[in-house]
């Protein structure tokens, strides 16, 4: 592997395909962090804020907070408060560094396992510049996607070498060590990487050729299984363990709301975006409204092509083995986020391509280089479609970063492909909130209450608009009706007490964030509020 081709060294290639990287999202440097997930992430945790130190390792490690668990990228951000204060620029730049590194990652994961250079830079930098990369590239919060990216790609790495060195029989015990500790890592980092075990298992197929799909090449497969059960039991437990939090903290949504045939059906249709929207990236939005009703001809649409790839793929697993292996990793890595278990109110996220395009730009690019092969000017053919292809994404991904300037523009244009988009509403009446335009605010959270009048928390934000306003008992009456149907909306008594304050009752202040506390022992809110309280004499 240290040579790329001829006398061109593989650390140039891979070198370049950084800074390119690195250059596409420099624009991003000037960008403001977003009022969706920053706040709770960075800007309004007092946690994060504090940077690090023993007592936010120690919350890192055991919250819940957000209803995720991930405490590595809580120490990330962490560090970069530390390091860079709340300039969101730093913040961005760790984002920009971490998703070129993983794309040199994938270029010599692909590159020292299969052998070919080109198709193995070709995927690299589909993957690096696609528009869909956007999301998790500029949103701040979503360190948690290419920080766990950075450990899933790691893994592999680690597990190549576990398989050349058991080949060899030297030193395998220490390299599935390692390849445990890095798979802890990344799902420490994000809970998604629960599918890797899976992912490792395709990698046996192609392009490690550990067994084959025939009956004597199959002979293989139970030892293979064997050999990744503790992968698998770490897996299962990690992924009973985020359930819980996520119950826990509110964002798993009922089966009443959504019953399990609609979101099979929505699952299915959203293989079928995700598709389209790689092959023609158009009408991104920050946030996809969940649909009140299944367009039946897309779903028997999107069923019909995911049976016919998946037949493909399978019938024709000896002859093209990658279609095999790029199809069935971006099924199987979509899984957790296909919405079987609903968790938010988003119908898809462009953000949750990140890793299962790995697998989708492998199957297309090596079986088009299959059957161009062996046409006369099949190379030249595949040159220049490449090249025109990666253009047009840089050119679309240039477009698509500029959204992402605040939440202004990235909330008008979400209406703009959109307008009954309660959650795009919700973020350009927070941004109008934020710049002291009440009227404004208010009619964007009423516009989300009357598309989704489930909405908690942009009746809360209403609340907070009429506190901001002056009106604190229309305030306080907005809290008391949310509370009256979810007691256990810790961000309505958060704003409930801080108004019950205002109005100078101390004690039944402190009683609601008393309240909050109990629910919630690490929220940060509560306790900066009850602080706050107990160094001023009651009433």
């Amino acid at each position: 592997m240290d040579s790329f081709h001829k006398n061109t060294p593989a650390y140039l290639v891979a070198t370049a395909l950084f800074i390119l990287v690195v250059i596409l999202y420099l624009p991003a440097l000037k960008f403001d962090f977003i009022n969706f997930d920053d706040t709770t992430y960075i800007t309004e945790n007092p946690h994060v804020r504090s940077g690090i130190s023993i007592s936010g390792l120690r919350w890192a490690f055991t919250t819940g907070y957000s209803a995720n668990y991930h405490p590595l990228t809580w120490l990330s951000h962490m560090i970069d408060c530390t390091l860079f204060g709340m300039r969101p620029g730093p913040h961005h730049l760790a984002n920009i560094l971490l998703h070129a590194l993983n794309s040199v990652l994938l270029l010599f994961l692909l590159y020292r396992t299969t052998g070919h250079p080109y198709l193995s830079l070709a995927v690299a930098t589909f993957f690096a510049f696609h528009p869909l990369r956007v999301e998790s590239v500029v949103w701040v919060s979503e360190r948690k996607d290419v920080l766990s990216a950075f450990f899933w790609l790691l893994t592999c790495h680690v597990y190549v070498e576990y398989v050349r060195r058991k080949e060899r029989l030297s030193g395998h015990t220490l390299a599935y060590i390692s390849m445990i500790v890095c798979f802890l890592c990344g799902l420490m980092a994000k809970p998604m990487l629960v599918t890797l075990p899976f992912a490792l298992l395709l990698m046996d197929f192609w392009p490690l050729g550990r067994f084959s799909l025939s009956r004597k090449g199959c002979s293989a497969l139970p030892k293979l299984l064997y050999e990744k059960l503790p992968l698998f039991g770490i897996s299962i437990v990690w992924s009973l363990l985020t359930f819980l939090v996520q119950r826990h903290g509110g964002a798993v949504v009922s089966p009443d709301i959504h019953p399990l045939a609609m979101r099979a059906a929505n699952g299915s249709i959203t293989v079928l975006q995700y598709v389209k929207n790689t092959l023609l990236p158009s009408d991104l939005s920050f946030f996809y409204p969940y649909p009140e009703h299944i367009n039946h001809v897309l779903l028997i649409i999107s069923i019909l092509v995911i049976c016919t790839i998946s037949t493909a793929a399978l019938r024709y697993r000896n002859r093209l083995p990658f279609l095999l292996f790029g199809w069935f990793w971006f099924l199987g890595t979509l899984i957790p986020v296909i919405g079987i278990v609903q968790v938010g109110s988003q119908a898809m996220a462009d953000r949750y391509t990140y890793i299962p395009h790995i697998g989708l730009f492998t199957a297309v690019v090596w079986t088009c280089s299959h059957f161009t092969a062996s046409l006369p000017s099949g190379r030249k053919i595949a040159f220049s479609s490449s090249v025109t292809f990666i253009i047009a994404l840089s050119l679309l991904s240039a477009r698509q970063l500029t959204f992402w300037k605040n939440s202004r523009t990235l909330a008008m244009h979400a209406l703009s492909i959109c307008e009954q988009n309660a959650v795009a509403h919700h973020t350009l009446g927070i941004s109008e909130l934020s710049a002291r335009n009440y009227s404004a605010a208010y009619r964007h959270f009423k516009r989300a209450l009357q598309l989704r009048p489930a909405f908690e928390e942009a009746q809360v934000y209403s609340g907070i608009t009429l506190a901001e306003s002056g009106d604190l008992r229309g305030a306080t009456g907005t809290f008391r009706e949310v509370l009256s149907r979810n007691p256990e909306n810790r961000f309505a008594r958060i704003n409930l007490g801080v108004v019950l304050y205002r109005c100078g009752k101390t004690e039944l202040a402190l009683k609601e964030f008393l309240r909050v506390k109990k629910m919630f022992p690490d929220d940060p809110e509560a306790d900066r509020n009850i602080a706050i309280i107990q160094k001023k004499p009651a009433d």
